[in-house]
């Protein structure tokens, strides 16, 4: 088994590396993180892709692999990344001994004048730049949903419902739940409110500014900075991001019960 090793550079990562070297027999280093090897050929040669780092790190990961990521958390939070390095031997004997699962997280698409710009596994949100607030119109193919003023707003998967999302306020969703939620960030409007929508439905967004600019991030990051009027689409497509799962994994409501503090 081939296995393509990509990771956060912020953290110290070199034992960690040394670890899967001695377990794993073809190794491949990202050349982010001090290998050889670019995401290209990584995509092209390995097997799986080991994420080192926290979900932020997996998100990246994600947008640049389209093989199945085993999540190894350095992070705090771990929605994402289920494993730590101590169980890189477990890893290593359920994948050849076929004893796992991919939990396969579907992922948003957005696109601008019908042409693909980005997909993302957990978000894409708008905000504003300059500190004033924008208009936010909503609509489906046949129909105005809402339209609002604030600092922005959130189109979110199942997979990022745990992530901004939840810090705006937004609902919890189960990540096999074949649906996605809109989510208003600071609303001026009090009757804004998170809404979910099943997976059929493509949402058309346009953001009209007041003043200054604004933008549009995906996963976190900057997609794209704006000025001005423009209109975008978004989905819920067929496209798969497959996580690794051993069946002594922590299930979606222990990891919730231990991030969340449940009882």
């Amino acid at each position: 088994m081939k296995v393509g090793v990509f990771g956060n550079s912020s953290y110290n990562l070199s034992s960690a590396i040394e670890r899967i070297k001695s377990v794993f027999k073809e190794v491949y280093i990202s050349e982010s993180i001090g290998g050889i090897y670019s995401d290209k050929e990584l995509n092209e040669i390995c097997d799986v892709i080991i994420s080192l780092g926290g979900d932020g790190t997996l998100l990246r990961c994600a947008k640049k692999f389209k093989k199945p990521i085993i999540g190894i958390k350095f992070g705090k939070l771990g929605f994402l990344t289920f494993f730590d390095i101590d169980d890189i031997e477990l890893i290593k004997d359920a994948l050849l001994s076929g004893n796992y699962y991919l939990d396969r997280r579907d992922r948003l698409k957005l696109y601008i004048d019908g042409i693909e710009v980005d997909s993302a596994l957990n978000d894409f949100s708008v905000n504003t730049i300059s500190g004033r607030v924008v208009e936010i119109i909503i609509k489906t193919r046949n129909s105005i949903i809402t339209s609002f003023y604030g600092d922005g707003v959130i189109i979110s998967s199942p997979s990022g419902s745990t992530a901004y999302n939840l810090s705006a306020g937004g609902p919890i969703l189960h990540p096999s739940v074949k649906a996605y939620i809109i989510t208003p960030i600071c609303p001026h409007n009090l009757s804004a409110r998170p809404i979910v929508l099943p997976k059929e439905i493509i949402i058309n967004i346009t953001v009209k500014p007041k003043l200054g600019k604004w933008r549009i991030n995906s996963d976190g990051e900057l997609l794209k900075e704006c000025e001005g009027t423009l209109s975008f689409d978004v989905e819920l497509s067929d496209e798969k991001t497959s996580l690794i799962k051993l069946n002594k994994t922590e299930d979606f409501f222990d990891i919730l019960r231990k991030k969340l503090n449940w009882r």
